[in-house]
């Protein structure tokens, strides 16, 4: 069968077959078509369940998730392993329930074990099921496909894409919610593309009007180490919304590729400026000089920052946070401070209005538990916290971003 003017996400594959011995063990798979127009190997393994009695029955051959076919394309629904009957159509198109623009071809292959033979001519009912792959076209940013980054995630997942011929070009929105100055990586993931090192990109704010009257091309520095099988670049946003990324390819590489925006700051912090807020997250940490005040950043309304810390066995070590001067009149619900140990167990918590008093946590180390220790700064109205809400007389949390977005505080951790 042959594939139609886009690319598609395959479901699977219905066939009507007669079944005549129900032990047979029958697989099925689809391979792509080589250059001669022969059946290739296999490129996917499709799955049914196994009739209940011989006879004829309609199967359903389902496709692997990631089951993706190229557009004008010819493939073959490969059957190995058995004897079976297939039901004739004299219509080379997809029916009604089917794929438009899919076409079937008038002939079938045959496989001697050593060369694939074209058998006589006939046409096999099978209906593809599936949905077209929507491809980010390339008239501009207005045709944008949505990378859907979300705070909470981290990064957007895979968006899966086309570069269908020399000349496209395809856009996508990493929309509104980024951390203002922080640092993203791009990764992109060449599937199936004719060349990988041909793809390109530019991340980009274009032209808006008044607001922005010429188009704002960002720096974007390619990573030599990236994730393993990726192409990533980093890119430092320098607003709140995020920029549009295009894609396209020299030297006329075409094929499939995945596209995601990852939160990616920068590792390390000298505590007296920042490029971007602590990620939300307990795994990346900025590390606390004893007695040096840091600056951290409450970003948004469930935003963690932490801290990695050395602590001496049978030490006291105080823990204060406050807002800077220049930023007192910020409103604020209120700060809470959590202490850990190496291995995740929470030791202390203290909560404050960080706008009218400080936070402050004390410590004792007991003797023989010196070493890492994390500490946990973050906004003290979350839903899950009974405690804080407690502690501010609130009776619930809020589910919208706190007024303090964005505002920045001091923290220090001294011994005493």
């Amino acid at each position: 069968f042959t594939t139609g003017s886009t690319p598609y996400s395959l479901t699977g594959v219905e066939m009507t077959i007669y079944y005549f011995v129900i032990t047979q063990d029958l697989s099925f798979s689809i391979s792509k078509a080589t250059s001669s127009g022969q059946p290739g190997e296999s490129i996917y393994d499709l799955v049914f369940d196994r009739p209940d009695s011989a006879g004829l029955v309609t199967l359903f051959l389902a496709a692997p998730d990631e089951a993706t076919l190229e557009p004008n394309t010819e493939y073959f629904v490969h059957i190995d392993g058995g004897f079976v009957l297939l039901n004739k159509t004299t219509s080379t198109a997809e029916d009604d329930t089917g794929l438009a623009d899919w076409s079937i071809a008038d002939n079938h292959w045959s496989y001697d074990g050593t060369s694939w033979t074209s058998s006589n001519s006939h046409v096999y009912e099978i209906t593809a099921r599936g949905e077209k792959i929507a491809d980010a076209e390339g008239d501009g940013p207005h045709t944008a496909v949505i990378l859907p980054y979300t705070r909470f995630a981290g990064e957007s997942p895979f968006v899966r894409a086309f570069l269908n011929d020399s000349t496209d070009v395809d856009w996508f929105n990493t929309r509104s919610d980024y951390d203002f100055r922080a640092r993203y990586r791009i990764d992109i993931d060449p599937v199936a593309l004719t060349n990988d090192y041909d793809i390109r990109l530019s991340a980009l704010y274009p032209e808006d009007g008044y607001y922005r009257p010429t188009e704002e091309i960002l720096e974007l520095e390619e990573l030599t180490d990236p994730p393993e099988g990726l192409i990533s670049y980093w890119v430092t946003i320098p607003r709140d919304a995020g920029p549009y990324i295009k894609v396209w390819a020299d030297n006329g590489t075409t094929g499939e590729y995945r596209i995601r925006i990852v939160y990616d700051p920068v590792r390390t912090w000298n505590g007296k400026e920042f490029s971007g807020d602590l990620p939300h997250d307990d795994t990346t940490w900025a590390t606390v000089t004893i007695s040096e005040s840091q600056t951290g950043v409450y970003d948004y309304y469930d935003d963690h920052d932490w801290f990695a810390v050395e602590f001496e066995e049978d030490e006291t070590y105080v823990v204060l946070t406050v807002p800077p001067d220049s930023w007192v009149t910020t409103p604020d619900i209120g700060t809470v401070v959590r202490l850990y140990d190496s291995d995740g167990n929470e030791l202390e918590v203290a909560y404050a209005n960080s706008r009218i008093s400080n936070t402050l946590l004390s410590y004792t180390v007991p003797t023989g538990e010196g070493g890492t220790y994390y500490i946990d700064v973050s906004y003290a109205n979350f839903q899950d916290d009974a405690r804080v809400l407690d502690v501010l007389g609130l009776t619930e949390g809020f589910e919208i971003k706190s007024p303090f977005i964005k505002s920045r505080y001091l923290f220090t951790v001294s011994q005493q």
